[in-house]
């Protein structure tokens, strides 16, 4: 939300170009915290399952409040929003550089943003 009131970009449509940008020092950090969130998201699913299980056994649904407790604590995915946003802070002139206009002008304002945004979704 944050990156589109500041530049007017569709995160969704621009990030697999901005990705392809990003130097290896800035990938790895991302994904490292990414696959962070991917595993708390699948030991969640297990507590899920637990607190099912713990309709007929009680000791299942311990299990099931602690392991979600544990998937909550460890999902981070505050951490990993807040790498996304500085990965477009730090490379998005980068990847603008690609797409400048006649006059040599960065379109890092919201309406070249919004124009950048309509060239990357393409129509839809």
């Amino acid at each position: 939300m944050r990156v589109h009131q500041e530049y007017g970009l569709d995160l969704p449509a621009t990030w697999p170009r901005l990705w392809l940008r990003l130097p290896e020092s800035t990938r790895v950090p991302l994904t490292e915290s990414r696959t962070r969130v991917d595993d708390a998201t699948a030991l969640g699913g297990w507590a899920l399952l637990y607190l099912v299980l713990g309709v007929i056994w009680w000791r299942a649904a311990v299990a099931g409040v602690v392991i979600g407790l544990v998937s909550w604590r460890r999902a981070q995915v505050a951490v990993y929003a807040d790498l996304v946003e500085a990965a477009v802070d730090v490379h998005l002139d980068d990847l603008l550089a690609q797409f400048v206009d006649e006059r040599g002008v960065r379109p890092a304002r919201p309406p070249w943003g919004h124009q950048l945004t309509e060239r990357f979704r393409k129509g839809i």
